[in-house]
């Protein structure tokens, strides 16, 4: 669900659409949307196919700049200080819950544990050889 957001939202930035109007636009809506403007025409399928693209393309360009798994941890603050007030206080979460929620993001990305955007999954979106 979360990678599937993130690739809604490149699709909304590349748009040039406000966050701020998230929730107005749909995905469903998107494509008349882009329609109206471009004259182009997409299924809401393929706008995802393109967010992912660009996700992708997102992570081996950080990638290549030495952005890795270690710097995707949450602040120690976050991880070891349990939130004060509200509907949740009392909860942190752990290092271990945060490694595991990385491993199975990673792993539904297609992409290394180290946070690279794996060959086959670039192959796979025509973004490399």
């Amino acid at each position: 669900m979360v990678a599937m957001m993130e690739n809604f939202m490149c699709v909304y930035d590349s748009v040039g659409l406000c966050k701020f109007s998230r929730g107005f636009y749909l995905i469903a809506k998107l494509p008349e949307v882009i329609e109206a403007i471009t004259g182009m025409k997409f299924t809401e399928d393929e706008l995802l196919k393109i967010g992912e693209r660009i996700h992708n393309m997102k992570g081996a360009f950080n990638y290549s700049e030495g952005v890795t798994r270690k710097d995707w941890l949450l602040p120690p603050r976050i991880l070891q200080d349990p939130i004060p007030e509200g509907v949740s206080k009392g909860s942190k979460i752990s290092v271990e819950e945060m490694n595991t929620m990385l491993d199975d993001y990673m792993k539904a990305r297609g992409w290394t544990q180290d946070g690279q955007p794996a060959p086959e999954k670039l192959r796979e979106l025509d973004i490399a050889q």
